[in-house]
């Protein structure tokens, strides 16, 4: 976005992510690849209509702003308000082709789970003469659990700033293959440190609620399915090979799952 040409198109991204704007994807289709994509932007009747089925769309039901990817003449993208469309555009809402609308605000919110399951406990189990907030085991759960998500977060930040002084570079115009190859690695290499972190944190959390961790009034198995969920769409061991291959013999991870994710798959005789 910030090395886009058109600076309209800058200032209205920026200010949209300054207001907090979400933006989901439909990218992914069941069949074929990010290369032959069936759909598709027509014109008719001076609108311009979206076709299409997509998949993986998780996310977009939460945001602001859905980025469709499309076949046809021009940008393979296109970023539309949530509310024209829906995860499954068949057939398609309207697509404006001119000043942006106001989507509505939607906000994912967090839950707190972990302090306030042990907080609103009222006995402990194995330990009845121990209040549960003075639980050993507890307090070793949001212990390591504080630890994981600061472990996270650093890692996280250090891979944006490995992203940012690419996109600086790029800005500048001083940037070469190598800064987005490196950055690229740095995102790669941590995502499956990260899912794995994530995952294990999520499934100690039920360790110090008791069966009352599993009622689905606390929707904690629905936290876990939304982080497997969200992992699973770029599969992190293929991510790591890709790393590897960086690191061993210089090819870019960027370069090189581009490449997978276009490829068409060749034709088969009958």
């Amino acid at each position: 976005m910030l090395a886009h040409p058109e600076a309209g198109y800058r200032d209205h991204w920026l200010a949209e992510l300054s207001a907090g704007a979400l933006v989901g994807n439909a990218e992914s289709e069941r069949t074929g690849t990010f290369a032959a994509q069936s759909t598709r932007v027509v014109e008719q009747d001076d609108r311009l209509l979206l076709n299409g089925t997509k998949y993986y769309t998780t996310g977009s039901t939460f945001a602001d702003w859905i980025v469709v990817r499309r076949r046809g003449s021009g940008p393979a993208l296109s970023a539309l308000p949530r509310e024209r469309g829906s995860r499954r555009w068949h057939p398609a809402r309207g697509v404006s082709a001119g000043a942006p609308g106001q989507p509505g605000r939607h906000r994912v919110g967090g839950t707190g789970g972990d302090h306030r399951l042990v907080r609103s406990r009222t006995r402990n189990l194995f330990n009845p003469a121990v209040a549960p907030t003075k639980d050993q085991v507890s307090l070793q759960i949001i212990g390591e659990a504080f630890g994981t998500v600061e472990t996270v977060k650093a890692a996280v930040l250090a891979a944006a700033r490995t992203v940012q002084q690419a996109s600086t570079a790029q800005q500048q115009g001083t940037a070469v293959v190598g800064d987005f190859s490196r950055a690229d690695a740095h995102v790669f290499g941590i995502q499956p440190i990260v899912i794995d972190q994530v995952l294990r944190l999520i499934s100690r959390i039920f360790e110090v609620g008791g069966a009352s961790a599993t009622s689905s009034s606390r929707q904690l198995d629905r936290l876990w399915r939304n982080a497997r969920t969200i992992s699973s769409h770029n599969p992190a061991i293929y991510r790591q090979q890709a790393v590897g291959d960086y690191v061993i013999n210089g090819v870019g991870p960027g370069e090189a799952l581009l490449q997978l994710l276009t490829a068409v798959p060749a034709a088969h005789g009958g």
